[in-house]
């Protein structure tokens, strides 16, 4: 490694690696900013990772969890929306006739 770049010893010459060369399929090389890179590296000093890659792995992790949670949070307000357009939607003194009832339940049960 010289000054941040591979070399490759070709029989006769050295040259500067291709990508092809460097990376296997399935392989994905990322670059970071530095501020990234500099937070990725804290945490794999501090042993919260192993590596680099660990870091990235747990952050597209989180990505696709709040993905899942943003679709399924959608899906809910639209099943919502597809019952209140089919059964009606409650006005705010309806919901609030409800409400009283429930706490005025609530409190009867209680004692």
């Amino acid at each position: 490694m010289v000054r941040g770049r591979s070399l490759f010893v070709d029989a006769h010459q050295f040259f500067a690696p291709s990508r092809a060369d460097l990376y296997s399929p399935g392989m994905n090389a990322i670059t970071l900013p530095p501020d990234l890179e500099q937070y990725a590296n804290d945490a794999v000093a501090a042993g919260r990772f192993r590596d680099v890659s660990e870091v990235v792995r747990a952050g597209i992790s989180m990505l696709q969890r709040a993905d899942s949670a943003r679709a399924a949070l959608l899906a809910s307000v639209l099943a919502a929306q597809d019952e209140g357009d089919r059964d009606g939607y409650l006005t705010a003194d309806d919901l609030m006739t409800r409400v009283e009832a429930r706490l005025a339940a609530g409190a009867r049960a209680r004692g």
